[in-house]
């Protein structure tokens, strides 16, 4: 019986497995865990995105800022995804936790254009599985965990609100995400294609297209893709054209300083290459 439950419980200890082995080799490769390295390693990057890097939005939920971050996420997919996994069985769990991060990540996308990494998303996705758990049958679920689950729901959301340097956008996302897929899959024993799950499944199908068809060009059109379009031109010596996206995010984001400051910098750049 032992046997069987680890068994049942492998998924859960091979995602652990996979985070903790990226972390150490991003410690080894850089002790500081710079930008720069998150990045290399797949961080969320909405211009990288955009630019047709959409790898993106499934490796952020692999990767860590620092010790505390993974200890705390790892903690939390440990305690939340034994049971999960049991419950939903180990090709259906897989499948609610990377969805759920991926839609984590289009909502870290479409709030937060900050550089972002955490299996966060991912893991609010497993509490809103334990949300979908308690829908479909309360009382059975109240006389298993009680009201612990969704206390701590609660309070993790407004915390997120609270607290600096927390996206909120990627738990909120990845809470729906996961009672989406939830939904759509069903539990262990269940069969995925039935009338019931039409609805949800749908949904879960067409928020590729959404994000797609409208957070794409919604960003493209943002002064903040002109300014890493820009300095990404920068970067492989491409001035003057850089000029033209700096310029083009000034006209969207009027008296913006750091659209005026580097622009002021391009010019002087000109006059000395015209003297």
């Amino acid at each position: 019986m032992l046997n069987k439950i680890k068994k049942i419980n492998s998924v859960t200890h091979i995602l652990i497995l996979i985070n903790a082995i990226l972390f150490i080799i991003m410690i080894i490769s850089d002790p500081k865990l710079s930008i720069d390295t998150l990045l290399t390693f797949g961080a969320k990057y909405n211009y990288a995105i955009v630019e047709g890097e959409y790898y993106r939005l499934f490796t952020t939920m692999f990767l860590h800022a620092n010790l505390m971050h993974i200890l705390f996420n790892m903690v939390a997919l440990n305690a939340f995804g034994k049971d999960l996994e049991m419950i939903f069985g180990p090709k259906k769990f897989i499948l609610l936790y990377l969805i759920s991060g991926l839609i984590g990540s289009i909502g870290s996308f479409i709030f937060n254009s900050s550089i972002g990494v955490g299996a966060s998303g991912a893991i609010f996705g497993l509490l809103g599985a334990h949300l979908y758990l308690f829908t479909i049958n309360p009382k059975v679920y109240k006389r298993i965990y009680g009201k612990d689950m969704l206390v701590l729901i609660g309070f993790n959301l407004i915390y997120g609100f609270i607290a600096q340097n927390i996206d909120n956008s990627a738990h909120l996302f990845g809470l729906i995400g996961g009672y989406i897929v939830a939904w759509s899959l069903g539990i262990f024993n269940e069969k995925i294609l039935s009338k019931k799950r039409i609805p949800f499944q749908i949904l879960l199908i067409s928020i590729p297209f959404i994000f797609s068809l409208l957070a794409v060009p919604s960003y493209k059109n943002s002064y903040k893709y002109d300014w890493d379009k820009g300095l990404d031109l920068i970067s492989e010596n491409k001035v003057f054209e850089a000029k033209k996206y700096f310029e083009n995010g000034l006209s969207k984001k009027p008296n913006n300083e750091n659209f005026i400051e580097i622009l002021k910098i391009i010019e002087e750049y000109e006059a000395e290459l015209n003297k």
